[in-house]
C-alpha cells in the first residue's frame, strides 16, 4: 500500500509539473513571448541532455567497445609544382599522384570517442601549397610515441608534379606516382615509394623501407629493417641499423651499410663507385663483364670470391680472414666491400 501510494504521488508530481509548463507553453504562444519558450525549452534541455553516438564496425565492437570512426574530407585547386606537407601525431600516410589539378585530402580515424574528440586534424591552402596537420590535444609521448592508441590514415591524392614534406610519430608511408622532390619521415613503420621522378629523401626510427622504379637520387635510413631496391637510376645511399640490403638493377653511384645484414648489389650500367660495408653478413656483388673498377674486398671471417681476372691483384688470406685489391678491365672507380663476419662474392653477367 506504501508503495502504490508513493507512485501515485509521484504521478500527481508528474503530471502537475507537465500541466504547470503547458500552461506556461500556451501563455507564451498566446502573448508571443519567444523568450518564455527559448528559457523554457534550454531548462528542460539541461535536465535532459541528448546523447550523441558515433556507430562503430559492430564486427569490432568487442575488442573496442569504445569504438568510433570519423572522417575529414577537403579538397583543394592548385598548380603543378607545389608543395604538400603533412604532420601528424599519429597514423599512416598514402600519397598518389594524379592527373588533376587538385589536392584531395581524405583522414579516417578509428579510436576511442574521447580519443577521436582530442585528435585536431586541420587543412590549409597557401598558394599552390596545402599542408595538414594531426595533433593530438593533450597528449604525452611515451618512447617516442604518443600514449594514445590511434588508428589514423591520411590519404591524398596529388597532381603528379608536386612536392612532398611528409612526417609522423607513428605510422607507415606510401608514395607513389610523383614527380618532385620528396621528404619523409616516421618514428615508427616502413616506408615505400614507387614510381618516382626526383630526389628522394626518407628516414624510418623503424621499419623496413622499398623502392621502385626511381629515377633520381635515393636516400633511404632505418633505425631497424630491411632495405629493398629495384630498377633505380641515380645515386643511391642506404642505412640500415639491422637488417638485409637487397638492390637489384641499380644505375649510379652506391653506398649501403648495415650493422647486421647481408648485402646483395646488382649494377646495370657504368661503374660510378660502390661502397658496401656491413658488421655482420656476407656481400654478393653482381657486375656486367665490362665494367672498369678497383677492388678492395676485405673480410674478419670468411673467403674472398672473383669471377672477374683482377690485375695487379694483392690477395691477402689464411683460414680465419682475407683481403683482396686490385683492377678489373684497367680500372677506375673504387669498389668497396668490407665485411667483419661473411664471404665476399664478385661475379658477372
Amino acid at each position: 500500500m506504501k508503495f502504490i501510494k508513493a507512485f501515485s504521488i509521484l504521478v500527481v508530481i508528474v503530471m502537475v509539473g507537465v500541466m504547470a509548463f503547458g500552461a506556461k507553453f500556451l501563455k507564451a504562444v498566446y502573448q508571443g513571448d519567444s523568450d518564455v519558450l527559448v528559457k523554457e525549452v534550454a531548462a528542460m534541455s539541461l535536465a535532459h541532455p541528448a546523447t550523441v553516438v558515433i556507430e562503430s564496425d559492430s564486427e569490432n565492437a568487442a575488442d573496442n567497445m569504445a569504438g568510433a570512426d570519423a572522417t575529414f574530407e577537403k579538397k583543394f585547386t592548385v598548380k603543378q609544382g607545389g608543395v604538400l606537407e603533412v604532420d601528424t601525431d599519429a597514423g599512416s600516410i598514402a600519397i598518389t599522384g594524379s592527373n588533376s589539378n587538385e589536392v584531395s585530402v581524405t583522414v579516417r580515424v578509428r579510436a576511442s570517442d574521447e580519443i577521436t574528440k582530442n585528435f585536431l586534424i586541420s587543412a590549409e591552402q597557401k598558394g599552390d601549397d596545402v599542408r595538414v596537420n594531426g595533433k593530438i590535444k593533450g597528449g604525452t609521448k611515451q618512447g617516442g610515441r604518443w600514449g594514445y592508441s590511434i588508428d589514423a590514415e591520411f590519404i591524398v591524392a596529388v597532381p603528379r608534379n608536386y612536392n612532398l614534406k611528409l612526417s609522423t610519430s607513428g605510422g607507415s608511408i606510401d608514395i607513389t606516382g610523383i614527380t618532385g622532390k620528396l621528404k619523409g619521415n616516421t618514428s615508427g613503420g616502413g616506408i615505400t615509394v614507387k614510381d618516382i621522378t626526383g630526389e628522394t629523401d626518407m628516414q624510418t626510427s623503424g621499419g623496413s623501407m622499398r623502392a621502385e622504379k626511381i629515377t633520381g637520387n635515393l636516400n633511404l635510413e632505418t633505425s631497424g629493417g630491411s632495405i629493398r631496391l629495384n630498377d633505380v637510376r641515380g645515386d643511391v645511399a642506404v642505412e640500415t641499423s639491422g637488417g638485409g640490403i637487397e638492390m637489384d638493377e641499380v644505375e649510379g653511384k652506391i653506398r649501403a651499410e648495415t650493422s647486421g645484414g647481408g648485402i646483395s648489389i646488382s649494377l646495370r650500367g657504368e661503374n660510378k663507385g660502390i661502397y658496401a660495408e656491413t658488421s655482420a653478413g656476407g656481400i654478393d656483388l653482381t657486375l656486367p663483364k665490362n665494367t672498369k673498377g678497383t677492388i678492395d674486398a676485405q673480410t674478419s671471417v670468411g673467403q674472398i670470391v672473383c669471377e672477374m681476372t683482377v690485375m695487379n691483384a694483392r690477395r691477402d688470406e689464411d683460414l680465419l680472414h682475407g683481403s683482396l685489391r686490385g683492377d678489373i678491365n684497367g680500372g677506375g672507380n673504387k669498389i668497396h666491400a668490407h665485411t667483419s663476419a661473411g664471404s665476399v662474392r664478385i661475379k658477372t653477367r
